[in-house]
């Protein structure tokens, strides 16, 4: 399927920082504190997780484990959005030697329990709060019917079944908060713009603490390998010396190598996705990019050529200005 602006992407982890624009409007409105812990934003049956608090939990800081492991929640057609649920409220927090960045998938599932518990309405319903402020066509629940990009590439034993990982309609029922929002191919850029100055979702001094790290990124982290979790086969580890991030978006710092270029600034901010997504957002150079691909990153191809991309797209604009 040729992809148009009619296409319809599962964004992956891009919708990570959708959430964080929730959990943030709440904060905004007095709500939720950054400094609330688990138990107190969300009454439910928690595990050790419970002591995470919200602002740890935004900036991978929380020690919460990076995913579900396949050992744990066996990847199945009798899985269900609620076993899940379940298995990722009990868990209980990673011990650690020193304060780290640890970027963990099911800490946005917990987060977009608390903004379901507030608003008291389903997660679907509070994207489309987004939606009316974004111009955003994001879904969440139910695999999109509308010019659904598939994404090929998945390592997955269950790649061609009725269950595929990404692409399969059970799939997208069991709900994934960190993985399954799915939107138009340029939603993720929208979404990045929105915790730029000016956000149409956030106050301004919620707006530029989203965008700084809270350990002025000193501390070391990434994304650590896994044994896989739901289907999906196992991730290697990206982790750097210095490892900023805020509040829902990656920080570019000066990490190497990088799905952003080199040129970019350092205080430039994104994130990317495993279905082959990207949207990043440099204020210094004033441009926002993205990139909707229909291969998961799995193989590496957006390390690789990520970084081309946004040289491109900074460049160009360079030369248009000169």
């Amino acid at each position: 399927m040729p992809v148009t602006s009619a296409s319809t992407a599962c964004l992956a982890s891009v919708g990570k920082p959708a959430i964080a624009l929730l959990v943030l409007e709440l904060v905004d409105e007095g709500r939720l504190s950054l400094d609330d812990t688990l138990e107190h934003a969300a009454q439910c049956d928690w595990g050790g997780v419970r002591h995470a608090t919200i602002g740890d939990m935004l900036s991978h800081r929380a020690g919460i484990p990076p995913i579900l492991r396949e050992e744990d929640v066996p990847y199945s057609s009798s899985l269900t959005a609620d076993s899940i649920r379940a298995a990722y409220r009990g868990l209980d927090l990673r011990p650690a030697r020193t304060r780290h960045v640890q970027y963990s998938d099911v800490a946005y599932g917990m987060l977009a329990d608390v903004v379901v518990q507030h608003r008291e309405a389903p997660l679907s319903a509070c994207l489309d709060r987004l939606n009316t402020r974004l111009g955003t066509r994001l879904t969440f629940g139910c695999k999109p019917q509308h010019e659904y990009l598939q994404v090929t590439g998945v390592p997955s034993p269950h790649a061609d079944s009725a269950i595929a990982p990404l692409n399969s309609e059970f799939w997208h029922a069991l709900s994934l908060p960190w993985a399954a929002i799915c939107g138009a191919i340029d939603d993720g850029m929208r979404i990045v713009r929105a915790f730029a100055a000016g956000s149409p979702v956030l106050s301004a001094r919620i707006q530029q603490a989203a965008i700084l790290d809270p350990d002025a990124g000193l501390l070391s982290g990434g994304i650590a390998a896994t044994n896989g979790q739901l289907g999906i086969a196992a991730n290697p580890t990206l982790e750097w010396e210095r490892c900023p991030w805020g509040l829902g978006v990656e920080l570019r710092g000066e990490k190497a190598p990088h799905w952003s270029p080199k040129e970019a600034s350092a205080v430039s901010f994104g994130h990317v996705g495993i279905s082959g997504t990207l949207a990043w957002h440099d204020p210094i150079h004033g441009v926002t990019w993205g990139m909707t691909g229909t291969r998961s990153s799995h193989s590496g191809w957006l390390l690789r050529y990520g970084p081309m991309l946004g040289k491109a797209v900074i460049e160009s604009l360079t030369t248009h200005r000169t």
